[in-house]
């Protein structure tokens, strides 16, 4: 029997509970406005089950807009030529902006807020308005999208500046001209060193920036140019930072990976640079020594000889006895290693 399916009480004693009750409803009350409301506060997945016409009830729609912005994929065309629903909707979710009509697309104040509501809706405004300084940067507050301004945004000085001070990686995005602008480079490394990468060739070129960009983050080391990517004191400040990036220097050339100052500093900061040394320093006992102290893991990178060279392993194994393992029938024969 529908009988107690059309009662008020016990259907709204249901949707208290549920909104999702409403499906189960009389059609009658399935189609009230006054259950809808009720039941879209509790699950908005009751809208599956009412009418088009009540679907299409602007109250009603711009009451639950307002709780899920994502509701607005699914309006009628005038939902999303309708300025006051848009807004709710681009407040709650910035991304429903997609599904705005494109007069509204074009509509400042709803594209400021679906952009800071999140910063990447901004691809879905109009032309005229990720021409619009004010809001694409307003935009970059919440995310690094600037690949999604104008190009003469891109290619505005003031508006690039501030883009690298929030997000440096903003660089990747900036005009030819912004990426040998040398102050905007310049603040862009020292927030994060990898965007050399995105630096002009000339700028890669240019000590200064480079000596920033390594003491940022030594792995920069690698967007250098081949100049100052074998540039003694460039490298030496970078595996000073960090050991490992000694990988990435003298990519074309192995005279600063046998320099033993070089290869010395890199090793004091992680044993596990031994792997990327001349092939001389790295099957040098001294410098093992150094490596293994501060990573046994460097004990893969050298020669077999090294490897079954005793006082080398009987102070590794000092230090992990595991290492027993991988030793030699002599070495497990060894009174004093064992």
């Amino acid at each position: 029997s529908n009988e107690l399916k059309n009662d008020r009480e016990i259907v709204l004693a249901a949707l208290n509970h549920h909104g999702k009750a409403l499906e189960y409803a009389s059609y009658e009350l399935k189609n009230s406005l006054e259950f809808l409301l009720i039941a879209a506060k509790k699950n908005l997945y009751s809208m599956n089950f009412v009418s088009r016409e009540l679907n299409n009830h602007r109250d009603a729609f711009l009451i639950v807009v307002k709780q899920d912005g994502t509701l607005l994929e699914r309006a009628s065309e005038d939902f999303k030529n309708d300025h006051e629903i848009v807004l709710a909707a681009v407040r709650k979710h910035g991304l429903s902006l997609k599904y705005a009509s494109n007069e509204l697309k074009n509509d400042r104040e709803i594209v400021l807020q679906a952009v800071k509501q999140h910063g990447p809706s901004l691809r879905f405004a109009s032309n005229e308005l990720k021409n619009d300084s004010e809001i694409v940067l307003a935009a970059i507050k919440k995310k690094n999208i600037i690949r999604h301004a104008s190009n003469e945004l891109k290619n505005d000085r003031e508006f690039v500046l501030a883009a690298v001070k929030k997000h440096a990686h903003s660089l990747r995005y900036a005009s030819n001209d912004r990426k040998n602008d040398r102050e905007i480079v310049l603040t862009a490394v020292n927030k994060q060193g990898l965007s050399l990468r995105y630096a002009s060739r000339e700028l890669q070129n240019d000590r200064e920036i480079v000596l920033a960009s390594v003491n940022q983050d030594a792995h920069s080391l690698r967007y250098a140019s081949t100049e100052l990517n074998n540039d003694r004191e460039v490298v030496l400040a970078a595996v000073k930072k960090s050991g490992l990036s000694l990988k990435d220097a003298s990519i074309y050339s192995n005279e600063l990976k046998n320099d033993r100052e070089i290869v010395l500093a890199a090793l004091n900061h992680h044993g596990k640079a031994l792997e990327y040394a001349s092939y001389e320093l790295k099957n040098s006992l001294e410098f093992l020594l150094i490596a293994a102290k501060k990573n046994l893991y460097s004990m893969n990178f050298v020669s077999r000889e090294l490897n079954n060279h005793r006082d080398a392993f009987l102070i590794v194994v000092k230090q992990d006895g595991t290492l027993l393992e991988r030793a030699s029938e002599d070495f497990k024969n060894d009174h004093e290693i064992v």
